[in-house]
């Protein structure tokens, strides 16, 4: 969801689903099957905050990331390696995004 605010440059939907997903900075975030890990909601948080203009509150929620990537054994992940090798397009009001 983080991907799709910024994408679409909608700061209304990037500051509302900030505020949404706060509480859950330490959890991961997984399809309801569980056949795609998202990364850790922190993750989201942080690049929601760095497009927002917060690089401090940004640079909290990617180290915050970065150590659960690490505890979790995939320090990998800290480094962007989780963007979708392929990708379906999803449009609202004739903007799209992948």
């Amino acid at each position: 969801m983080a991907d799709l605010a910024i994408s679409l440059d909608n700061r209304a939907a990037a500051v509302q689903l900030a505020a949404e997903l706060a509480p859950y900075e330490k959890l991961w975030a997984v399809d309801g099957i569980g056949g795609a890990v998202f990364g850790t909601v922190a993750e989201q948080l942080g690049r929601l905050a760095a497009y927002l203009g917060r690089p401090e509150e940004a640079g909290r929620y990617l180290a915050a990331a970065r150590d659960r990537y690490e505890l979790a054994g995939r320090p990998s992940l800290s480094a962007g390696s989780m963007r979708p090798i392929t990708a379906w397009p999803i449009g609202w009001t004739w903007r799209w995004s992948t």
